[in-house]
């Protein structure tokens, strides 16, 4: 899955998710589901939209990133690409090919996506 043609290069990866804090959006929805702030350090902050907040470690991958929170997802390691909806927003993808949030670098998403 993660060979797909049209994910972001791992460049264009660091760049958005060193750019943030990167806002997590449902993807059918489209509500407002968290906050995420990637430390430099390895270190993972999340707030989510009701006020609960989670802990953990990030870090690139060849092709993407990968996340492990305390508690969000079973404290599980998941892994990640990109590919790019708008300048500002990215759709992420599971390992598996299953989407997970829309991410942008704004706290609104536009009024209409052009999704692939």
């Amino acid at each position: 899955m993660f060979g797909k043609p049209d994910f972001q290069s791992i460049e264009n990866v660091k760049a958005f998710i060193l750019n943030g804090p990167i806002h997590a959006f449902h993807p059918d929805s489209r509500e407002h589901v968290a906050v995420v702030d990637y430390d430099p350090s390895g270190i993972c902050s999340l707030e989510f939209s009701n006020g609960r907040s989670d802990a953990g470690n990030w870090g690139f991958t060849d092709n993407g990133y990968w996340t492990s929170y305390r508690n969000f997802r079973d404290g599980e390691r998941h892994e990640f690409c990109l590919q790019l909806v708008t300048p500002q927003v990215m759709q992420a993808f599971h390992s598996n090919g299953t989407r997970a949030f829309l991410q942008s670098t704004s706290s609104e998403l536009p009024g209409k996506l052009d999704e692939k």
